[in-house]
């Protein structure tokens, strides 16, 4: 069969894709670009935002009228009741990517209202390269259960892979011809704990493949980065990581914190943070801010802004609370709208402010980048790299550059998200 693969959300759904994407093409199968060339539709959902559910129930609700056989898989599967009063399409929870030849047969058949649903991940028979980018899932689940993710509804047991499967895909997708490495999971700091190991041991396996790349590591929960903290930040000082550190602390009130059921504390991000940079000083920092949880008052969303004045991370993923279904903060009394608004709106302000001075210091300095990707902007070739901490660079050239390849570069303009470049 053709199938075509629309996916949503995290690198760890990105990962789930290539993974099935493989078990396809083991039995037979042809993996098409679009939709209208596919026998079947895998939606690889995510359920995090109820924006993004919003988006998905549309897509089911017009693949249904429009008689398309189709698969629900990933994490928004979680949420059977929505879409069950949609469609009676195979739904395929994430645990499950191993039954995608299943899953594909019956929505190709017809059979309704099937369901699979396993309660654990088994370690994956191998991956789909992505090309120059490959995307590593290292486990399932997490130890967490904060009151607001359905995440862990979906995923809610800790199931980390083989350490040397994990290995063995790393140094496949070398070979052909990945250049960026994603570690990838719902936590990364949770992986090993079932089976006697952690992040650092597997990435100084990781890093002792041969080959010309670097590692990007997902994100890791501050609780295990402060269990880790020594050996993480030696084990960045390696070469072939990139420096780039992902740690989501979602508010700056130590109140709202405990009420998330955060097991960290803000001041626990602040060491952390404060600690890598001493250590590592170009480091990039990324986190996660949630505005308007039920819980938060006035004064706790002004310490949220202290702390984003106070560390200026790098980067900050802003979101604005939203209901999930089967969640503990659901059955709170709710912030009305006008507040999730003009909190979201105060704190990006902030956020694109602090971005843009963090990335005026890079005005004039030549950096080492990698080269990504290539597009074709007002009749010029320009080129997406990374630098070594993980800064986006642009790099507009009438020259042809090689994917993949490393170049030194001069930063002449920036924007908050953005650095821009021409050749040294």
């Amino acid at each position: 069969m053709r199938v075509y693969f629309k996916t949503y959300g995290c690198t760890l759904n990105k990962a789930d894709t290539q993974i099935m994407k493989f078990i396809l093409m083991e039995h037979g199968n042809l993996i098409v670009n679009s939709e209208e060339d596919a026998d079947v539709i895998v939606l690889n959902t995510c359920g995090v935002k109820e924006t993004t559910e919003n988006k998905i129930l549309y897509s089911i609700k017009k693949l249904d009228q429009n008689l398309s056989k189709f698969v629900v898989a990933g994490c928004l599967s979680a949420n059977t009741k929505k879409i069950r009063a949609i469609t009676n399409r195979p739904i395929m929870w994430p645990a499950s990517v191993d039954r995608i030849v299943d899953a594909v047969n019956s929505a190709y058949l017809g059979i309704p209202n099937k369901e699979f649903k396993t309660k654990w991940a088994k370690d994956s028979r191998g991956i789909v390269n992505a090309g120059i980018i490959t995307y590593i899932p290292i486990s399932e689940g997490c130890t967490s259960a904060c009151t607001y993710c359905f995440s862990r509804i979906a995923r809610p047991l800790l199931k980390s892979y083989n350490p040397k499967w994990i290995v063995e895909m790393v140094r496949d997708a070398v070979l052909n011809g990945s250049r960026e490495i994603e570690i990838t999971s719902m936590d990364t700091g949770a992986y090993g704990i079932d089976i006697g190991t952690n992040l650092v041991d597997l990435l100084r396996m990781v890093l002792s493949v041969n080959g010309d790349f670097k590692v990007r590591v997902g994100m890791i929960n501050p609780q295990h980065v402060k269990k880790l903290l020594k050996k993480l930040v030696e084990i960045y000082k390696n070469p072939k990581m990139f420096k780039f550190l992902h740690a989501p602390v979602q508010t700056g009130s130590e109140k709202v914190c405990g009420e998330m059921n955060r097991p960290h504390t803000v001041q626990d991000f602040v060491n952390i943070v404060r600690t890598f940079r001493e250590e590592i000083p170009n480091i990039t920092i990324s986190t996660d801010i949630i505005v308007a949880y039920p819980t938060e008052t006035e004064k706790d969303f002004e310490n949220t802004l202290n702390l984003i004045r106070g560390i200026k991370p790098d980067v900050v993923n802003i979101s604005r609370y939203s209901i999930r279904p089967g969640t503990k903060s659901s059955q709170i009394k709710q912030p009305t709208t006008q507040v999730k608004k003009d909190r979201s709106r105060r704190l990006s302000r902030l956020v694109k402010r602090i971005e843009g001075e963090v990335n005026r210091k890079y005005l004039g300095k030549d950096l080492n980048v990698i080269i990504l990707s290539r597009k074709q902007y007002a009749g010029k070739n320009q080129y997406v790299c990374r630098s070594n901490n993980y800064k986006q660079v642009i790099l507009e050239t009438d020259d042809v550059l090689k994917i993949g390849s490393h170049i030194k570069i001069n930063v002449y303009d920036i924007s908050s998200t953005t650095l821009f470049g021409s050749i040294c």
